[in-house]
């Protein structure tokens, strides 16, 4: 339980410190819970550590996505780019 909470404020961390939080000097702290919770971890349960924090960061991560996605595929003159919503 205490490495699953590990690499889950691992992922927290490092989804913090990238936009549009950016708190940047997260990101040098963030994978130490992470590493830690691994080095206890069997291989089994290591990869299902993996697998919790990738899903856990995408959750963070993605929270930022769309207003660069969707500023990014505007034509010039504010025209938005064929085929995309």
């Amino acid at each position: 339980m205490k490495s699953a909470m590990g690499a889950v404020v691992s992922a927290a961390l490092y989804a913090l410190a990238l936009p549009p939080m950016g708190a940047s000097a997260l990101g040098w702290v963030a994978l130490a819970p992470f590493f830690i919770a691994l080095s206890r971890a069997t291989p089994a349960s290591g990869f299902a550590l993996r697998l919790l924090w990738f899903f856990t960061a995408s959750m963070g991560f993605a929270s930022g996505l769309p207003h660069p996605l969707s500023t990014y595929f505007v034509a010039p003159g504010g025209r938005r780019t064929p085929g995309l919503p």
